[in-house]
């Protein structure tokens, strides 16, 4: 007989700001842009990184729009493009 595994932690909230928008929030986007990355230098590309993350959408930022994209096209009962 196989012994029940221990519950697990309780991870508590996402952190929406520390996201990348389309991960859970869906991005519904006609373009976007994928970099896949071989790191061989790990200061340049921690350095590339802090110059290119203010140009990546969070999932909270994404959300709040989605949300709001919602509202709008409810209210005026039509099909909007973004």
């Amino acid at each position: 007989m196989r012994k029940a595994a221990p519950p697990a932690k309780d991870e508590g909230l996402l952190e929406v700001d520390d996201i990348q928008g389309n991960i859970l929030a869906g991005f519904n986007k006609d373009y976007q842009l994928l970099v896949a990355l071989a790191i061989h230098d790990t200061a340049a590309a921690k350095a590339w990184l802090s110059r290119v993350a203010p140009h990546i959408s969070s999932l909270a930022e994404v959300s709040q729009f989605n949300q709001l994209f919602r509202a709008k096209r409810k209210r005026l009962g039509t099909t909007l493009s973004a």
